[in-house]
Parts: structure tokens; sequence; C-alpha cells
């Protein structure tokens, strides 16, 4: 029982003498370069659509068989277009459920 009392006091305690810096604290100089070193690099990029080399990096290998490979991945790859189908059916399923929100009528004579 004892021990459950001073547990919080002996913790609280233990924070604030880590918080103490003291009267006489400086901050360390720390060598910084004048300028970010990244900086002609951000600058230099293009904005937009990467470039054609980038979307057709394999064919500076100058394979023909895995240039052919990769269209051939590319053109039966069905885990791509079932992912493209349920998208869109999530789309269209989100679509319904939105409506069931819109207000309704009837008419009738």
């Amino acid at each position: 029982m004892r021990l459950s009392t001073f547990t919080p006091l002996l913790l609280s305690a233990g924070l604030l003498t880590g918080c103490a810096v003291g009267p006489d604290y400086a901050r360390p100089a720390v060598a910084t370069p004048p300028a970010f070193m990244g900086q002609a690099a951000i600058d230099g990029r293009q904005t937009g659509a990467p470039p054609t080399e980038l979307l057709t990096w394999w064919n500076g290998f100058g394979d023909p068989l895995l240039s052919r490979f990769i269209a051939t991945a590319l053109d039966q790859n069905l885990d791509l277009a079932q992912a493209t189908a349920r998208v869109t059916q999530a789309r269209a399923s989100l679509g319904s459920a939105h409506a069931a929100l819109l207000p309704s009528g009837q008419v009738s004579a």
C-alpha cells in the first residue's frame, strides 16, 4: 500500500529534475552550411509527367526479349484489370449509398 502512494510522487519528481537546465545554460554553437545542399537539384527538377525514358526504362538495355516480356506482362496483367474493376464497383456502390440519403418523393393521381 505504501509503495503505491510514493510511486507517483517519485516519478513526478524524477521527471521534473530532468527539466532543470540551470541559470548558466548556453546554447552550443553548431556549424551549419550557408544553404541547403540539395537546393540545386530541387530547382532543376521538372514538374509534371516523368520523361518518356523513365516510363520505358527497360528499353535502354537494348534487349528485345526483355521488351517483349514486359509488353506481354503489361497486356495480360489481370490483377491490374481486376483492381480497376473493383475500384469502379466500389465507387458505384458509394454513389448508390449516397443516393439513399437524398430526399425522395412520390406523385400519384
